[in-house]
C-alpha cells in the first residue's frame, strides 16, 4: 500500500463569488488537491505557488477536545460494526464542527488514496503522539474501534472535568472580578478624595499610610496611562503564556492539593494509554516509551524513561516498578503482582479508572478551595487600603480630643 503524498505550502491567489480577489497560504498535496480544498470555501483558483517546507509556519493547532471526542466516539461504533474506514470518516465529518470538517476530510482522502489511519492524523495535524501512536498500534493489529474507544473515554472524562472546572470557576471568577473593581475603585475615588482631606487637615500621616495616598493620586491623575499599563501587561502576559503558564504550573505543583490533583490525572492518562496499547499488542517497552509522554511531573518522568530503558535492555518489569517510587507504594506492589501472574492488560484499566475517580474527587475539592482563597486575598488588600486611612484619621481624632 503506498503512502499518500505529504502536504506542501501553497501561497495562492483565488475569486470569490462576488469577483473579489483573496490571497492565502493552505497547504495540499498538489495543486488539483489544492482547488478543491478552494471551491469547498466557494473560492476558484487562479495561481498557486509551492513554497518551501519550512514556509508552512507554526504546526497545525489541536483538534477541539468535543471534536476529538466526537471523531473518535464515530470510529468506535463505526469500525467495530464492519463499516469501511474511509466511510467511518465521511460520517465523522458530518458531527463535527464546522473548524474540523475540513481537517477530517483531508483524512479521508488521504485514507482513500491509500495512506494509514495514523498517517493521515500526522500529516493533518492537530492530534497529539500519544493519538498518533494508539492508532498506529491499533491498525497493526487491527484493532482500531477498541482503540478509538478508549481514547474516546479518555477524552469524554477531560471534557467532563473541564466543563465541572467551568462551571465551578463561575463563582470565583465574579469574586476576582468584583474585587479588582473594588479595589480600583477605593484606590482611585476613596483614597484619594480622603488623603486630599487629610492633607488639608494637616493630619500627621505615617510613611504607609502617605505611600498609598500619594499612589491614589497618582492613579487618578493618569487614568490614561494606567489603563495602557494594565492592557499591556494583559497583552505580555497572554503573549508569553508559553512560558508563563509552565512556570506557574511547576510552581503550583508544589501546593498539595494543586500536586495531588495533577498527578492523578496524569496517572490516569498513563495507564489508559497503556491499556490501549497493550490490547494492541504493543511491547510494554514500547508502551511506556509513549505514554511517559503523558506524565509532566519530572521526577515521575525521568523515573518512567529509565524504566523503558532498563526494559529494552532486559530488565524484568516486576522488579524495575519496585524502583519507580513516583508512584504510589500500592501501585507499585499491584503492578508487580499483576506482571508475575501476567495480567497487565486488566491491571492497567483498573488504574485507569481509579485515578480517573481520584483526579476528578482531588480536583473538585481544589475548585471548591478556589472562591474562599480569592475572597481572603481581597479581603487582605481591601483591609491595607483601610488601615492606610484608618491610621491617620485616629491619629487625627486623638489630636483634636
Amino acid at each position: 500500500m503506498s503512502a499518500a503524498p505529504a502536504s506542501r505550502p501553497y501561497l495562492f491567489t483565488a475569486v470569490t463569488s462576488a469577483g473579489a480577489r483573496k490571497r492565502g497560504l493552505r497547504t495540499a498535496a498538489d495543486r488539483a488537491e489544492l482547488a478543491e480544498s478552494l471551491s469547498e470555501d466557494r473560492l476558484l483558483l487562479l495561481r498557486a505557488w509551492e513554497l518551501p517546507a519550512w514556509a508552512a509556519g507554526a504546526p497545525a493547532p489541536p483538534m477541539p477536545l468535543s471534536d476529538y471526542l466526537a471523531l473518535n466516539e464515530q470510529l468506535a461504533m463505526l469500525v467495530s460494526r464492519g463499516v469501511p474506514l474511509v466511510e467511518s470518516l465521511a460520517v465523522a465529518e458530518s458531527v463535527v464542527s464546522s473548524r474540523s470538517q475540513r481537517r477530517v476530510k483531508q483524512m479521508r482522502d488521504k485514507v482513500a488514496a491509500g495512506a494509514s489511519f495514523a498517517d493521515a492524523c500526522a500529516e493533518v495535524g492537530g492530534f497529539d503522539e500519544v493519538a498518533a501512536a494508539v492508532y498506529r498500534a491499533a491498525e497493526r493489529s487491527g484493532d482500531l474501534a477498541p482503540a478509538a474507544r478508549r481514547l474516546a473515554e479518555a477524552a469524554k472524562r477531560r471534557a467532563s472535568v473541564a466543563s465541572r472546572a467551568k462551571t465551578m470557576l463561575m463563582y470565583p471568577a465574579f469574586v476576582a472580578v468584583v474585587g479588582v473593581a473594588v479595589l480600583a475603585l477605593m484606590l482611585m475615588v476613596v483614597v484619594p478624595t480622603l488623603g486630599e482631606a487629610l492633607q488639608q487637615a494637616n493630619a500627621e500621616l505615617p510613611g504607609y499610610s502617605k505611600l498609598v495616598i500619594d499612589t491614589g493620586l497618582w492613579a487618578r491623575g493618569n487614568l490614561v496611562l494606567v489603563t495602557l499599563l494594565v492592557g499591556g501587561l494583559i497583552i505580555a502576559v497572554i503573549a508569553s503564556r508559553r512560558t508563563v503558564v509552565p512556570a506557574l504550573a511547576s510552581l503550583a505543583r508544589r501546593i498539595p492539593v494543586i500536586e495531588k490533583a495533577s498527578i492523578s490525572g496524569e496517572l490516569a492518562s498513563l495507564f489508559a494509554v497503556l491499556a490501549a496499547m497493550s490490547r494492541s499488542g504493543v511491547p510494554l517497552a514500547d508502551s511506556l516509551a509513549v505514554s511517559a509522554k503523558t506524565v509532566r511531573h519530572p521526577k515521575l518522568r525521568a523515573q518512567l524513561e529509565k524504566l523503558q530503558t532498563d526494559l529494552v535492555e532486559g530488565g524484568v518489569f516486576s522488579r524495575l516498578v519496585e524502583k519507580v517510587d513516583g508512584l504510589p507504594l500500592a501501585t507499585r506492589k499491584l503492578l508487580n503482582a499483576a506482571d508475575r501472574a501476567g495480567d497487565l492488560e486488566p491491571t492497567f484499566e483498573s488504574l485507569t479508572q481509579e485515578y480517573a475517580e481520584r483526579s476528578e474527587e482531588a480536583s473538585s475539592r481544589l475548585l471548591s478551595l478556589l472562591g474562599p482563597a480569592i475572597l481572603v486575598v481581597v479581603f487582605l488588600f481591601v483591609g491595607a487600603i483601610v488601615l492606610a486611612l484608618m491610621i491617620p484619621l485616629m491619629n487625627l481624632s486623638s489630636a483634636i480630643q
